[in-house]
């Protein structure tokens, strides 16, 4: 009996104790919930957050989407924009191509500016005088070269030939010469000058500011085009009535070193 006893002791002893250290953890969890109710709180606050963020970044990609698809129809459009401009291009091209460089006779030159009808100039400077006219079935304008120096024919026309092969997008192409009257055919530009449009301020809207910084940098891109040929070419005449546009206001350099072609001037240059 003492036997048993004394068992029975020992495992309510040990029942005791294992109840002392459930109640101690159940206390331990008691003192826990407030902790884990703050931290389940929270997660649902995060969670919330979580999904509108969600939602945003969902409404934010669909209108990447839709701005990316405006941006590949205005693209497409773009190109079909530049596929136009090159075919205009290519047309000037082959028109220009027609007269690629060519030596006219002076009755052609007098019938093109209706006998150098004093309308039709529209340049006169220390390099001679500017027609506009109309040779064969395309507008051009011809630089009269004051008569001075010995130069003879031929070497004139290989002068003017090596000057027309000097070709970039901001330099106004040299079509031919008319060797008997030292004359140069360009193309025409229908806008004129730029001291033209300085000129005429109050009578033509003003330049914008854009259209000025555009002129600037084309005018800098063909003048280190010049420089940096092999040989140097030097303008040898900048200024803003040898500065022309054309209809969509791009701005060309004329009279490329038009002095190399009058000896007794480029003597006095010198």
């Amino acid at each position: 009996m003492e036997g048993v006893l004394s068992r029975q002791r020992q495992e309510l002893e040990r029942m005791k104790n294992q109840h002392d250290q459930y109640t101690k953890e159940l206390q331990i969890i008691r003192d826990q919930k407030p902790v884990l109710e703050s931290q389940l709180i929270d997660s649902h606050s995060v969670e919330k957050e979580l999904e509108e963020k969600i939602i945003q970044a969902v409404k934010l990609l669909i209108t990447f989407k839709e701005k990316r698809d405006k941006v590949q129809i205005e693209h497409e459009k773009a190109i079909k924009e530049i596929n136009g401009l090159r075919k205009l291009v290519d047309e000037d091209a082959a028109n220009l191509q027609k007269l690629q460089f060519f030596a006219f006779s002076f009755s052609e030159i007098g019938e093109a500016t209706r006998d150098f009808d004093p309308s039709w100039k529209i340049g006169d400077g220390i390099y001679g005088s500017v027609y506009k006219g109309i040779l064969r079935h395309l507008k051009v304008a011809i630089k009269m070269l004051p008569s001075c120096g010995s130069q003879g024919h031929v070497e004139f026309e290989r002068k003017a030939w090596v000057l027309s092969k000097v070709r970039h997008p901001n330099l106004v192409t040299l079509i031919g010469t008319c060797p008997e009257s030292k004359s140069l055919i360009y193309e025409y530009l229908g806008n004129g000058s730029l001291e033209d449009h300085f000129a005429c301020q109050g009578k033509t809207p003003p330049l914008s500011w854009q259209t000025r910084i555009k002129i600037a940098s084309e005018i800098c891109s063909v003048l280190i085009f010049l420089h940096s040929s092999r040989p140097c070419i030097i303008h040898g005449n900048l200024k803003p009535t040898n500065i022309l546009l054309d209809d969509n206001f791009v701005s060309k350099l004329s009279d490329l070193s038009v002095y190399c072609l009058i000896p007794k001037m480029r003597t006095e240059l010198t």
